[in-house]
């Protein structure tokens, strides 16, 4: 269980040590021995995809809200003894809610990177908003390509000339100016590690223009969310994007 949380690492140790995860299993086990002799089939692995998940969904049905309720305590009480630690031994400034929320948070993502293909329950957040470390991790699994961002990699070794466009000062000056109307210019032009993204982004795709056209100002904005997404933040004293390669293949499959 590495990189996650020892809370949420302890908290499933706890969860499988309950009543109520004995009884879940247990269940589990019966209807599979029951399904199978029904079946006239003699192992769970010879069941179609289909079967298996039917069995399992069946025996866990009216088992699963005890052991929902079992995790959510557990739960809560793990993310709450951690806080209480470390409110004890760093005196924080955030408050507790906000360290809750941090702690939360780092659960969740890293739950997210260990098994990407559960990204489809980050629809629970749907219409809410995301604090910024969620957000960077769903748009990573979500919206990256691996073929964009070799292809970046190749062009950058190739060439470092071959990733800016001829335009790229207009570029620069460009951001720059379109930046300043907006009401988040301060969390951009505070930061030359977002200024430098910004623009890293946008030479590159002007660079890869057939018809090097003018870029259209709705261009420039579209990147700004993807840049202020990234987490950690980019450093305010410079960026060098051939060092973070995961926002460039955002903006291409966004």
């Amino acid at each position: 269980m590495a990189n996650l949380p020892a809370w949420l690492v302890d908290s499933r140790e706890n969860v499988l040590k309950t009543q109520e995860w004995h009884n879940l299993t247990t269940n589990i086990y019966d209807a599979v021995d029951q399904h199978l002799a029904q079946s006239h089939v003699q192992y769970f692995t010879d069941l179609s995809d289909a079967e298996k998940s039917l069995v399992l969904e069946r025996a866990a049905r009216s088992l699963k809200g005890t052991v929902n309720g079992a995790l959510s305590d557990l739960l809560d009480k793990g993310v709450n003894n951690d806080v209480s630690r470390s409110l004890l031994k760093d005196d924080p400034l955030e408050t507790k809610t906000d360290i809750i929320l941090n702690k939360v948070c780092e659960g969740i993502v890293g739950l997210l990177r260990k098994w990407p293909d559960q990204k489809y329950k980050l629809h629970a957040f749907l219409n809410q908003s995301l604090p910024q470390p969620i957000r960077f991790v769903g748009w990573n699994l979500y919206l990256s390509n691996a073929n964009h961002r070799q292809k970046f990699i190749n062009d950058l070794a190739n060439n470092p000339r071959n990733v800016l466009s001829p335009m790229d000062a207009d570029i620069q000056r460009n951001c720059d100016s379109l930046v300043r109307t907006l009401p988040l210019a301060p969390d951009m032009m505070d930061s030359k590690g977002n200024m430098s993204a910004m623009k890293a982004i946008l030479s590159y795709f002007h660079s890869l223009l057939s018809n090097k056209r003018d870029l259209a100002d709705s261009e420039y904005y579209y990147v700004i969310p993807i840049v202020l997404s990234h987490n950690p933040p980019l450093s305010r004293s410079g960026y060098f994007i051939e060092f973070d390669t995961i926002i460039m293949s955002i903006h291409f499959n966004y």
